[in-house]
């Protein structure tokens, strides 16, 4: 397949065709960075990535939840699919270096749905946690597609499902005191390490569940809401490290009464 021809940035284009996102998602597959296409607006960004996911799903395994991306700030997050594929990897596994066209590493969240949460509800910590049966630390190894030096707007990481590829799930730290385990979402520390070095290092830029509410908002708009078992990872509390051979330990701070992490080794 050839890669995607470049645009000049003031392009403008509609929901891209099938047979587009059918090539776009064969060079993620086949690990290729392509050069973006036309600009796209809001609506057809999220068009692009539903018909992106659709194909997607047929190589990852059916969608199983969702992602939320705070990179750009408050009232700005950005939503994806999470595959069954992308989380099947258990901390320690050891995977390809290039595992993507534009191999990423980034911290994330997981949190594992209890029970069905009606987005009727009133959205605050306390009810949004009594809905989560556990938080468990993940390692999203995502995907950048673009070649090098391309911007990535929110329109354009909508456009490839934020870059969803592969991901190492840590050990669950399961939701039992509902306060305190609110106060301790609201605290973490995070660091990333790559053999042994710290690589970054921070607080999430927004509460946890400030993010789940969101989330909810958003599919209720939709006529949508988070189910039993569903998965839901929050990125871009850090920025994305380009991935390069070596360990890679996430550790938390806060999530429990001793640090909890998850690691992956890139060869």
């Amino acid at each position: 397949m050839m890669a995607l021809p470049a645009m000049a940035p003031a392009a403008r284009a509609a929901c891209p065709e099938m047979a587009e996102v059918a090539r776009l998602a064969q060079a993620m597959l086949e690990r290729r960075p392509v050069a973006p296409g036309p600009a796209l607006g809001l609506a057809d960004a999220l068009c692009a990535r539903d018909r992106l996911v659709a194909v997607l799903a047929q190589a990852f395994g059916d969608v199983v939840g969702h992602v939320v991306d705070v990179r750009f700030g408050a009232g700005q997050s950005l939503r994806g699919a999470v595959f069954f594929g992308t989380l099947r990897e258990v901390s320690g596994a050891e995977l390809p270096a290039h595992f993507a066209a534009v191999p990423l590493v980034q911290p994330a969240l997981l949190l594992r749905m209890r029970r069905d949460l009606d987005p009727r509800l009133r959205l605050d910590h306390m009810t949004l946690l009594r809905h989560v049966d556990a938080v468990i630390p993940y390692l999203a190894l995502s995907d950048g597609v673009f070649a090098p030096g391309a911007p990535l707007g929110a329109e354009r990481l909508l456009e490839i499902n934020l870059g969803t590829r592969a991901g190492v799930v840590g050990e669950p730290v399961p939701v039992t005191g509902i306060g305190d385990h609110a106060e301790r979402l609201g605290r973490l520390e995070i660091v990333l390490t790559r053999d042994g070095e710290a690589i970054a290092a921070g607080a999430p830029r927004r509460h946890p569940l400030d993010l789940l509410a969101w989330l909810v908002a958003e599919l209720a708009r939709e006529e949508r809401y988070l189910r039993a078992e569903e998965h839901v990872a929050l990125t871009g509390f850090l920025p994305a490290r380009p991935a390069a051979p070596g360990m890679y330990r996430l550790t938390y701070s806060g999530l429990a009464a001793q640090p909890v992490a998850v690691s992956v080794t890139l060869q």
